[in-house]
């Protein structure tokens, strides 16, 4: 494992954040997501110089201390380890996520559920979870564009609260699902953007909504695997 993709996994859990919410912080969350995820996944021998920058400055590190120092051992005090040591795994470690379904954007704006992804089953996802019921959708169709592509995935952590400006997966009490953009919550109505600016925001009534599941990340489709 790249000392980069230890340091950036242990940043993200000691400051709390996430791989969305990190990218939305750092600047452009569309451009910037897929470098992070590529790095966390070991996939990225030499990421975009324009993350790496940004990823330093917001951790408020060089970027030489990112791609080569020991943050952990760092921030306990401990002296370097030697390069042929292997490091303490992070503290966040890759997990299997199971896909429970495929959906696409319906004309309506509410999801339609399509079933299992055809001859897959369910399959998996790795993926640094941190909320052991975290479960993923697969998206088909391009009615989500450009924030979610057919084939890639929506990696939901359900116990995990979402803030204002995080995107989210809606289920209402009476069977509809959506994935919006939380916009806020005031006398008892949830007010939901649209994930491509192709609906107007609407609101809700609370006592309707039955559960408000937080969107962790958007996945590419190269995280799918099928158990043997």
């Amino acid at each position: 494992m790249s000392q980069l993709r230890r340091n950036l996994a242990y940043l993200i859990d000691k400051h709390g954040t996430n791989p969305t919410a990190l990218a939305r912080a750092i600047g452009d969350q569309k451009k910037h997501q897929p470098t992070i995820h590529r790095i966390l996944k070991g996939e990225s021998k030499d990421p975009r110089t324009e993350t790496v920058e940004r990823l330093a400055d917001y951790f408020g590190v060089t970027v030489e201390f990112l791609r080569t120092a020991d943050a952990e051992a760092f921030d306990h005090g401990k002296p370097p380890e030697p390069p042929e040591v292997e490091a303490a795994p992070s503290l966040r470690r890759f997990k299997n996520v199971p896909i429970v379904g495929t959906v696409e954007g319906g004309p309506d704006g509410y999801l339609e559920e399509l079933g299992h992804p055809v001859g897959h089953g369910d399959g998996l996802i790795e993926y640094p979870a941190k909320d052991q019921n975290t479960y993923a959708l697969r998206v088909r169709g391009e009615s989500m564009r450009p924030r979610i592509k057919s084939g890639e995935f929506i990696v939901v952590e359900p116990n995990t609260e979402p803030n204002p400006g995080d995107d989210v997966v809606v289920i209402c009490h009476d069977g509809r699902k959506m994935v919006k953009e939380l916009l806020y919550t005031r006398d008892g109505e949830v007010t939901l953007g649209s994930i491509n600016n192709g609906f107007k925001p609407i609101s809700l009534q609370l006592q309707d909504i039955q559960a408000i599941h937080y969107v962790a990340a958007i996945v590419p489709r190269g995280a799918f695997y099928k158990p043997t």
